[in-house]
């Protein structure tokens, strides 16, 4: 399997807005290293902070950085391979870089797009569909604020699907508007229900409607959750690129 070549050169359309890459750069350094500017569509992710984020993408590094930061990066990050960035000793030693300028590393997530492979629907389930303004009676729901809503304005929430057992919602899987070409999907299923298929189900029927809809779905988790990274593989995601995000330091 690979992933659609057409998602891919969308995700880099959108790289070139998140990272302040001019297009037609790509393909022509292995690190690419921009100042920070924050272009109309870019992904804005409400809790991390722009100082510094890296992408670690087909081999390649995209950074946009603080210009205080960029001589460190050229000279002591840039000499690791980007595909080991993630290491922790290369964590470490950025973490340490980012704490003199008073942020430090929030998380690296590994993110997915979908596959070549065609993927099936599952309609046993019993299923309603949310969009835009619908979505907000499940505003003050924790059942599904965790990982399928964020009522985020920053990523405004677009549409859900949920699966209903007794006409009580158990399971959701909601997708944003991160950016001008990929909206994210997340999925929560209410304690109990797991395990049944159900957030690899609904993943499938979200991503298929936002790829109808000329949006391409990608999938994010932790690079230590192999329950979420099963759910995207299932779904028909495939790993694509790494990312590593900071914030302000919490003290």
């Amino acid at each position: 399997m690979r992933i659609d070549s057409e998602y891919m050169e969308k995700t880099l359309s959108q790289f070139a807005l998140d990272y302040n890459v001019a297009e037609g750069e790509w393909i022509t350094p292995k690190i690419h290293l921009s100042p920070v500017k924050i272009l109309d569509g870019a992904r804005l992710h409400i809790k991390h902070d722009p100082f510094f984020k890296a992408a670690i993408i087909m081999g390649k590094a995209y950074v946009m950085a603080d210009e205080e930061m960029h001589p460190w990066i050229k000279e002591v990050l840039a000499k690791e391979p980007p595909e080991w960035w993630c290491d922790f000793k290369n964590l470490r030693k950025l973490d340490a870089e980012l704490n003199k300028y008073g942020r430090e590393i929030f998380d690296t997530h590994i993110y997915f797009l979908p596959s070549e492979e065609p993927t099936m629907e599952h309609p046993r389930l019993k299923i309603e569909w949310f969009e835009d303004e619908e979505l907000e009676k499940f505003r003050n729901d924790s059942r599904f604020n965790t990982y399928s809503l964020s009522f985020s304005p920053k990523q405004p929430d677009r549409l859900a699907v949920a699966a209903y057992e007794k006409n009580e919602p158990i399971a959701m899987a909601g997708c944003s508007e991160d950016g001008k070409y990929l909206w994210q999907i997340g999925v929560d299923a209410v304690p109990g229900y797991e395990g049944r298929g159900l957030a690899r189900n609904l993943v499938t029927m979200l991503k298929q409607e936002i790829i109808a809809r000329g949006k391409v779905p990608y999938y994010g988790t932790a690079e230590s959750h192999a329950i979420s990274r099963n759910v995207a593989i299932g779904s028909g995601f495939l790993p694509a690129w790494c990312e590593i995000q900071i914030r302000k330091c919490q003290g």
